[in-house]
C-alpha cells in the first residue's frame, strides 16, 4: 500500500514545528477562544500545550468555521514561526532520512490522523498534535532524523 506521504511531505513538518515551537501569543489566544467549539468537536484527547492544539486544528482544514480558519491561518502563517523553528527542521525536505520517517509514521497517520485532511503538510501536523499517541518508532524515528540534520 502506497503512503499517503510523499518526499515533500516533510518540509511541511515544518509546519508541525512552527505550531509546535510557538508559544503563547497574542494570535493564538484570538485561536483558541475562536475555535472553541471546533477544539471540543477535532481534538479530543489532544494534549494542551506546544501548539498541539494549533496543529490539531491546522490538520483538519475543512472542519473550521469561518473565524476559525482565520485564526488559524494567523497562527500557522506568522512571520514569528520561522525564528523559533530549529534550522535542523527546515533541513528535513529532500533529506536522505525522509523515507525513514514516513516508514516509521505511517501506521500512526493512518490509526491517529484518518479525519485529517490528506494534504501531507497537515496530515504531519495531525501526527504532531497526537504526539503522545505516536508509536515509540514513530517518536524515535523523528527525534533520531533531527538530530542528525543539526
Amino acid at each position: 500500500m502506497k503512503s499517503s506521504y510523499s518526499m515533500t511531505g516533510l518540509s511541511s513538518l515544518l509546519s508541525v514545528c512552527l505550531l509546535l515551537m510557538v508559544s503563547v501569543t497574542p494570535a493564538n489566544a484570538d485561536m483558541m477562544k475562536a475555535c472553541k467549539t471546533e477544539i471540543s468537536a477535532q481534538c479530543k484527547g489532544v494534549k494542551n500545550g506546544r501548539g498541539r492544539i494549533a496543529a490539531c486544528l491546522y490538520a483538519h482544514p475543512n472542519k473550521l468555521s469561518g473565524s476559525c480558519k482565520i485564526e488559524v491561518d494567523k497562527v500557522s502563517t506568522g512571520r514569528t514561526v520561522k525564528l523559533v523553528i530549529p534550522a535542523g527542521v527546515w533541513k528535513l525536505s529532500g533529506s536522505p532520512y525522509e523515507g525513514n520517517l514516513v516508514k516509521a509514521c505511517t501506521g500512526d497517520a493512518q490509526r491517529l490522523c484518518s479525519g485529517a485532511s490528506r494534504d501531507k503538510h497537515r496530515q504531519l501536523a495531525c501526527l504532531y498534535s497526537q504526539s503522545n499517541k505516536i508509536s515509540g518508532s514513530c517518536k524515535q524515528t523523528a527525534k533520531r532524523i533531527i538530530n542528525q540534520l543539526k
